[in-house]
C-alpha cells in the first residue's frame, strides 16, 4: 500500500472526526477575518469622524484664560507663516455651556441642555470646513445651533433660547478670598435667537475630544461674547489650518508655529513690577535706596507650578525667591496653658469678641518667605546678626504687632485663617498656635501708604 491510499483510507475511515475538525477550523478562520473587517472598519470610521470635526484645523491653542486676540494677527505676519499655513483664526470655546428654551402654554415649559460646547466664532471660521459648507450668516443676538443640540432642545428656526455660560474667575470662587460676585459663576446671555440649524457634518459637529457621540454645538459671534464677558479683544483658543489640507504639517512645522507665537506677560495673566525701599533724611536732595527689587504675581490667587518652574529658571541667575502671603482672619495672644504646642490645627466655632477672647487684630497679612540674602536677611538690631532660623511652629512679628498685643519672644500667637476652599459654599475657619522667636522693628513712615508710596525721613528696615 502506498502511502498515498494509506492517508486517503485514513481520512475516509474517520471521516466524522476530519469533518469536525475542519468545520472547526473554519468557523475560527470566519471570527477572526470577521474580527479583523470590524477592526478595520471601526478605526477608519472613527478616523473619518475625528477628521470630520475637525474640518481643515491642524493646529489647536486652547487655554484656560482669555488672552490677545492680536496674537492671531501676529502669528499670520510671520515672514514664513505662509510656507505652511493658510489661515489662523481667533476663537472663544466653552464646553460647558447650558441652553434653556421656554414653550408650551404661556411659555412654561423649560427645556434646557447642559454640557453643550459653545464656539464664540467670526464670519472666517467657516472658512476651516473641510466640506466647503456655504458660511451662514451671523449677526449680533443670533445663534447657531447643530441638529443634534436643536433636537434635544425641540427647537426651530426663530425660536429664542437663553445662553448661560461659567465665569472666569480670578479667585476661584470656592475661597472664602473670592468677593461676593464671585458667588455668581454664571453670565446668562438671555433672548438669542436661532439663526440656522446646521448639520451634524464638518465644524457642525465640532469637538475638542474624540467622541463616537455628536457634540452638542452653539454658535455666536466672537465680538459678542466679548462683551458680554468683558473680555474686549480678547480670546482663549486659536484655530490654524494647513496649507495643503490632505498633507498635514510635519513636527518640524509645529515647533516653528509654537516659536511665531511670542504671548506677553498680560497674555498669561502674570506681571511684574519694581519695589523699593527708599528713605530721604531731612534736608537731602536724593533719596536713600534700602532695598530694591522685582516682584512677579499673577492676577489669581496665586502662580500655577507651570509659571513658577518657569520663573525660577529664567531669572535662576538673580537667585529668585519664592514668598507665600496669606490673610489671617484674627491674631491674639495665649497662655501657655491655652496654646496647642505640636503645631496641629484647632477649629474656630464662634466669632471672636474681645469680651470672650481678649484683645485681637483682626485681618492682618501673614507671609511665608525665608531669610536670605536675596531680600533680607532679617538681622537682629543690636548686634545685626542674622536671626535664628525658624521652626515649623515659630513666627517673626513686628513691633506694631507685639506693642499692640503685648507680646515678648517666647510668647505664644494664635493665627486664626480660612481655609482655602469651602466646604459646600460653607467657608471653614482654623487657628494654629506659633511661638514669637523674635521681633522686628519698624519705622513710621513721615507720610503712609495710601495711594501713593509711603515716604520715610529716617532709614526703614526690610520688614517695612
Amino acid at each position: 500500500m502506498t502511502n498515498q491510499r494509506y492517508i486517503i483510507g485514513s481520512l475516509i475511515h474517520h471521516w466524522r472526526i476530519n469533518l469536525a475538525v475542519a468545520l472547526g477550523v473554519a468557523a475560527a478562520t470566519a471570527v477572526l477575518t470577521g474580527a479583523l473587517l470590524i477592526g478595520d472598519s471601526m478605526r477608519a470610521s472613527l478616523r473619518h469622524v475625528t477628521l470630520d470635526r475637525l474640518g481643515d484645523i491642524d493646529e489647536i491653542l486652547v487655554n484656560d484664560r482669555f488672552f490677545r486676540a492680536k496674537l492671531v494677527t501676529e502669528l499670520q505676519s510671520q515672514p514664513e507663516f505662509g510656507s505652511d499655513y493658510k489661515l489662523a483664526e481667533p476663537a472663544i470655546v466653552f464646553p460647558q455651556g447650558t441652553i434653556e428654551t421656554r414653550g408650551g402654554q404661556d411659555d412654561i415649559e423649560v427645556a434646557r441642555a447642559a454640557n453643550i460646547l459653545v464656539l464664540g466664532i467670526s464670519d472666517a471660521f467657516w472658512n476651516l470646513d473641510s466640506l466647503n459648507a456655504q458660511p451662514v450668516a451671523l449677526n449680533d443676538g443670533e445663534v447657531i445651533l447643530n441638529q443634534a443640540l436643536a433636537a434635544d432642545l425641540n427647537v426651530k428656526v426663530g425660536d429664542l433660547i437663553t445662553l448661560r455660560l461659567p465665569k472666569e474667575l480670578q479667585v476661584n470662587a470656592d475661597s472664602p478670598l473670592g468677593s461676593e460676585e464671585s458667588t455668581d459663576r454664571v453670565e446668562g446671555i438671555p433672548d438669542l435667537k436661532v439663526a440656522a440649524i446646521i448639520q451634524n457634518k464638518g465644524l457642525g459637529r465640532f469637538a475638542l475630544r474624540p467622541n463616537q457621540t455628536t457634540s452638542r454645538n452653539a454658535y455666536v459671534r466672537l465680538d459678542l461674547l466679548q462683551d458680554e464677558l468683558d473680555q474686549d479683544d480678547q480670546c482663549n483658543a486659536i484655530l490654524v489650518s494647513s496649507k495643503q489640507g490632505d498633507n498635514p504639517p510635519d513636527e518640524d512645522a509645529s515647533k516653528r508655529l509654537r516659536s511665531w507665537l511670542k504671548p506677553t506677560l498680560s497674555d498669561l495673566g502674570l506681571e511684574i513690577n519694581p519695589v523699593s525701599i527708599q528713605y530721604k533724611p531731612a534736608g537731602a536732595t536724593e533719596s536713600t535706596v534700602v532695598l530694591k527689587y522685582y516682584s512677579l504675581s499673577s492676577d489669581r490667587m496665586m502662580l500655577d507650578d507651570d509659571s513658577v518652574s518657569v520663573a525660577l529658571r529664567a531669572f535662576e541667575k538673580y537667585s529668585p525667591q519664592q514668598v507665600f502671603t496669606y490673610i489671617s482672619t484674627a491674631l491674639m495672644k495665649v497662655s501657655d496653658s491655652q496654646h496647642i504646642e505640636d503645631g496641629s490645627e484647632g477649629l474656630v466655632e464662634a466669632k471672636r469678641t474681645v469680651a470672650d477672647d481678649g484683645e485681637f487684630v483682626p485681618y492682618s497679612i501673614v507671609t511665608g518667605i525665608d531669610s536670605q540674602t536675596v531680600l533680607g536677611p532679617l538681622v537682629n538690631e543690636d548686634n545685626q546678626s542674622p536671626l535664628p532660623v525658624l521652626g515649623d511652629n515659630e513666627v517673626v512679628i513686628n513691633q506694631w504687632l507685639a506693642d499692640d498685643l503685648k507680646l515678648s519672644v517666647g510668647d505664644w500667637l494664635r493665627l486664626d485663617y480660612f481655609e482655602p476652599e469651602t466646604t459646600h459654599g460653607r467657608t471653614v475657619e482654623r487657628y494654629v498656635d506659633l511661638k514669637v522667636s523674635s521681633i522686628v522693628p519698624l519705622t513710621r513712615p513721615r507720610r503712609p501708604f495710601g495711594r501713593r508710596s509711603a515716604e520715610f525721613q529716617e532709614r526703614p528696615y526690610l520688614t517695612n
